[in-house]
């Protein structure tokens, strides 16, 4: 598995790249999330989580310092291994 990574989808839309379908996602940079990158990654890849962006952004400002405290509340499920 590679990595994993919260982010913000802006728009819903799928589209196609050689074949197989993308999506665009936006990961906030930390501490400051006044920027990030725009990333087309798999829609096969994506996970929905329940996170409010507000939620989101709590996590970057700590730079994910209350990550795990803030996906317990969620009932998000967290692994380490």
């Amino acid at each position: 598995m590679g990595a994993v990574s919260l982010a913000l989808m802006p728009k819903s839309e799928r589209f196609m790249v050689g074949g197989t379908e993308h999506r665009v996602v936006l990961t906030p940079t930390a501490p400051l999330p006044v920027g990030g990158r725009v990333l087309r990654v798999l829609s096969d890849s994506i996970q929905r989580a329940t996170i409010s962006v507000e939620e989101v952004m709590s996590i970057y400002l700590s730079m994910g310092g209350n990550e795990l405290a803030v996906l317990a509340q969620t009932g998000l499920k967290h692994t380490r291994s």
